[in-house]
């Protein structure tokens, strides 16, 4: 199997037959999910089937896939997916992830990374991304820039965590720090898929992992008596 059939087996909720390491690391509605058998039982409620129409931007080491209102992403290591993300809509299953189902171990504290405000609304270190030609990293940052104009939080900041292409295309993941002004007490990352071609750009914004956060709730509080040392 190629790497684009087993992210296909996997979008569609199907164990594939080879392809992804066992310590794989799945990334989805902010949660985290390992190994392959985990994965896919995490996958079957938003199953998809990925259409011909696709857009695919590959290298040795990366490949996306977006398609509609859903984006994949996955780390290649030797051949074998080690890090997957998927993005876009829930399909319902957005609650499992929330923290609302039950109550927290610890003191939940609200974390703004950009607390000095020295790094502006991208960061994107682009020696950790060797797979993005040196042209492609003004176009990177100026859609990191464009995902922050557009959000509706009352602090936003874009970190480019994959990014690969040249000026003429590639893919980018962003990690989206949101303070929501509509849900004061409700703060944390969710993901943006962007690709480009030419002068086009298209975004996805991770519908599912947003509704999630939107529900999230911090409250700081004394931890009860079954935490304490």
């Amino acid at each position: 199997m190629t790497v684009l059939d087993t992210l296909a087996a996997l979008a569609r909720g199907e164990m594939p037959a080879t392809g992804v390491l066992h310590n794989c690391r799945f990334e989805n509605l902010g949660s985290e999910t390992y190994g392959i058998e985990a994965i896919v039982v995490r996958l079957r409620p938003a199953a998809f089937a990925i259409t011909p129409g696709a857009t695919i931007v590959q290298t040795p080491r990366h490949v996306a896939v977006f398609d509609g209102d859903r984006a994949i992403f996955a780390d290649i290591f030797d051949g074998g997916i080690g890090r997957l993300w998927l993005l876009g809509p829930g399909a319902g299953n957005e609650t499992e992830a929330g923290p609302e189902t039950g109550p927290e171990a610890s003191i939940a504290v609200p974390f703004d990374p950009d607390l000095d405000q020295s790094g502006g609304d991208v960061f994107l270190a682009a020696g950790d991304h060797p797979a993005l030609a040196p042209d492609a990293v003004p176009r990177v940052a100026a859609l990191g820039h464009a995902i922050t104009c557009a959000a509706d939080g009352l602090r936003t900041r874009a970190f480019v965590i994959r990014a690969f292409g040249t000026a003429a295309g590639g893919a980018a993941l962003f990690a989206v720090f949101r303070l929501r002004p509509d849900h004061g007490d409700a703060a944390g990352f969710t993901l943006t898929a962007a690709h480009w071609a030419g002068a086009d750009a298209h975004f996805i914004r991770d519908a599912g992992g947003e509704a999630v956060l939107t529900r999230r709730r911090w409250t700081p509080r004394i931890a009860s008596s079954d935490h304490r040392p």
